[in-house]
């Protein structure tokens, strides 16, 4: 087991910047592209390139600190990724990729659907782990010096641009320098194979040392956090497909037109595979977990992953719970959440300290485990499990706060993940029993699985752990099907979350995907929003004075100016109705009220009394004093209401800003308990129970447990047999039905 306070161990960084997936919005808001905003709709699209330059599949060489413009160019084919990730674990859903002999023949099926619990070969492509990494390491040179010759190739086109050379590759933060940094890592893996499996650790150092300050001896961002000051929280990711055993048809099944190959399916964890340094960071956290887990197999059994049984593998897992490259992980999230305690204590925000129940005592932090990927295997479910129930040990918090924090201030860590993996739950509770299983992990069930109508989605809503459906909604697929809705049958809501947004700008939200012309521009406006312009007085993009003389090229370049034009009106309408509903004074507070909370304060003038009594903070600009932060906020908000609207619903379904659950859907009377002031807003899930809802286990009221379900801890059944769903507030017994399992909508992609 290792401790928050080890100071052998070293703090990693958080990761930030573009790709980074950790709530909903970021991932979704690229969807959003053609309908709201055409800078998004640039992110998702390849555009049209040279005719001398192969169309890419998906990724682009880009560095966080280079032009996209000047980079155009300079792309590494999205399956040359997928063969990268493949080798990682041995593994693509849940069967090993096909040689790629194979797929380009045009033999390549969907997979079939697998059977309860997996037996003999299972998910693999057999090869014994350090022929798979040495496998690895040839092709990771190997598209270092492709991209090398990729970026030498843009120089000679891009004046200015240089290719990174000697020292400079490892650093460099485009594509050249992420594969130097993972052969830097596969290197160290198969160095530590040179060692008796007693020996071998992730954390070895090169000194002669028995440990390094971190694993590779390599700096990355391994967590990514998010969240506000409201619901905080952090979120870890492993490679998608590569981990994903019960992926079905969210997965990388259908063939690139190109190659033959597989290109991404709707899973939208790819898209991140377009900065190097998500990719990077998902491949050194696999990397890290699937070599940890290698090195406890081969002490357990004395023989390498890869080269037994599926069955075999998973028991000798099982014989090492407490795995090195987890424990790490929950050092990081403990010390990740401890800072963020510590900067709510210092802001004076209370945080529930309980003198008579000191294990549930102080400010809630929450952790998502796997953002992107899935869990590998059963062992890999028990080794996840240890660390998360050591998230939740008074003596691990109080170690992570460290000299600098107030004991008691941190409450357990609550965990929680979506997963199609549940073959693997199932199989770590047939092994380790029910009582295994710890109170502070949430298990969502993930559309899409391969287990779906099986045997096993009984079995897995069995588990204490498990939520249930979050009825996820493919958002780019939502969106369309909004489309294709009659605006006239919008009904609002009977409380709309908004004040003063009418059902007509609703609909006129659903039309702009409709607009093609300035004309229609003008008139969207004038109907739905009241304002009017002149057509003149949009902005157009001529057309070019001539086409190629290529008629293929010429019909292309005729599509992307279309496609161009269009997507600049429909941003005209859109930014101009944005305006204009922010010119409501009513709307526009209630906006900033909710960025106040998501900043940790009950209102605006909560928040300024704060700054006003807080000097060295005075400058300091809160986020409901950006414009864009406000903007954003409505964007979010609206969305939230147009599925109201839509499904005729008052669900208080997630408005896609992770972080913001917690008060949707709360009775004027609920609201008036929760922010009646900063003190009892100060935690509001110790208050409420009204946790981030994809973590909630709270039941919803009237929830009727399916037969066979061990309910979490503290949950009882009343005499009709429902489960009990309320919580008490300050100044009396309140029910709420928000964020529990069984009855919610999340619009999002899992």
């Amino acid at each position: 087991m290792l401790l928050p306070q080890d100071d052998r161990l070293g703090d990693m960084p958080v990761a930030s910047g573009r790709g980074v997936f950790a709530s909903e919005l970021d991932a979704a808001i690229e969807d959003l592209g053609p309908t709201l905003r055409r800078r998004f709709a640039e992110e998702v699209s390849d555009g049209i390139l040279d005719p001398g330059i192969p169309r890419p599949s998906g990724a682009r060489l880009m560095g966080a600190d280079e032009s996209e413009d000047a980079d155009r160019h300079a792309i590494v084919p999205t399956e040359d990724l997928y063969e990268v990730a493949m080798l990682v674990t041995g593994r693509w859903g849940h069967l090993a990729l096909p040689p790629i002999e194979v797929r380009a023949s045009g033999s390549f099926k969907p997979q079939r659907r697998l059977a309860v619990f997996r037996s003999d070969e299972g998910p693999f492509e057999r090869m014994p782990f350090s022929a798979r990494m040495a496998r690895l390491e040839e092709l990771l040179e190997q598209r270092r010096l492709e991209a090398i010759e990729s970026y030498r190739r843009r120089e000679k086109r891009v004046p200015g641009v240089s290719t990174p050379t000697g020292a400079s590759l490892l650093s460099s933060r485009n594509w050249v320098g992420a594969f130097s940094m993972m052969v830097r890592a596969v290197r160290f893996v198969r160095k530590q194979l040179e060692y008796a499996p007693r020996d071998r650790s992730i954390l070895a150092a090169s000194d002669g040392e028995r440990r390094a300050l971190v694993p590779f001896g390599l700096r990355w961002g391994i967590l990514a956090g998010d969240g506000n000051q409201k619901l905080p929280f952090v979120a870890y990711s492993e490679l998608p497909m590569a981990t994903c055993p019960g992926a079905g048809s969210c997965g990388v099944y259908k063939k690139d037109s190109r190659s033959g190959a597989p290109a991404s399916g709707w899973c939208y964890s790819f898209k991140a595979w377009r900065y190097p340094a998500a990719f990077t960071r998902q491949f050194l956290n696999t990397l890290a977990a699937t070599a940890s887990r290698a090195f406890d197999i081969e002490l357990a059994s004395g023989r390498e992953e890869g080269a037994i049984s599926y069955e075999l593998e998973v028991d000798a897992g099982m014989a090492k719970t407490s795995r090195e490259w987890q424990q790490f992980v929950k050092v990081q999230v403990l010390r990740e959440c401890a800072r963020v305690v510590r900067s709510a204590v210092r802001r004076g925000m209370e945080t529930n300290l309980l003198p008579k129940d000191p294990q549930n005592t102080g400010r809630t932090v929450f952790f998502r485990l796997f953002v992107d990927g899935d869990m590998l295997s059963a062992d890999t479910v028990a080794a996840w499990m240890t660390a998360v129930r050591e998230m939740a040990a008074i003596s691990q918090r109080d170690g992570a706060l460290g000299p600098r924090g107030v004991p008691g201030t941190m409450a357990p860590v609550q965990v929680y993940g979506y997963s199609k993996a549940w073959g693997e739950f199932v199989s770590a509770d047939r092994r380790l029993g029910r009582a295994f299983w710890p109170e502070n992990y949430t298990l969502n069930l993930s559309n899409a699985s391969v287990y779906a109508g099986s045997d096993v989605e009984a079995l897995v809503n069995e588990l204490p752990i498990t939520r249930g459906y979050f009825n996820a909604i493919d958002f780019k697929s939502q969106l369309k099907n909004l489309k294709k809705i009659d605006p006239s049958s919008l009904i609002m809501p009977s409380s709309p979350p908004l004040p003063n947004v009418s059902v007509d700008q609703l609909r006129g939200l659903l039309e702009i995907g409709r607009v093609r012309s300035a004309e229609d521009v003008s008139k969207l406006l004038k109907l739905r929003f009241g304002v009017e312009i002149k057509s003149s007085e949009i902005r157009d993009i001529p057309a070019p004075a001539s086409w190629s003389e290529n008629e293929k090229r010429a019909s292309l370049d005729r599509e992307q100016w279309r496609k161009k034009r269009e997507d600049s009106f429909r941003k005209q309408a859109f930014d101009l109705a944005l305006r204009r509903m922010l010119e409501d004074d009513a709307l526009r507070s209630k906006v900033k009220e909710e960025l106040a909370r998501d900043e940790g304060f009950v209102s605006v003038s909560a928040a300024k009394r704060y700054l006003a009594k807080n000097r060295e903070r005075s400058d300091k600009r809160l986020s409901f004093d950006r414009a864009q932060h406000v903007e954003r906020k409505l964007v979010a908000l609206l969305v939230h209401l147009l599925f109201q609207a839509a499904e005729r619903s008052e669900s208080g379904s997630c408005p896609l800003v992770c972080g913001n659950c917690a008060d949707v859907g709360l009775t004027m009377e609920q609201e008036r308990l929760v922010y009646g002031s900063q003190k009892r807003f100060a935690d509001l899930p110790a208050i409420t129970g009204a946790v981030h809802r994809c973590a909630s286990r709270v039941p919803t009221l009237g929830y009727a447990p399916p037969l066979g379900k061990t309910l979490p801890a503290g949950v009882t059944i009343d005499a009709n047999g429902f489960a009990k769903g309320y919580r008490r507030l300050p100044g009396g017994r309140v029910e709420l039905s928000v964020g529990y399992y069984g009855a919610d909508v999340h619009i999002g992609i899992h």
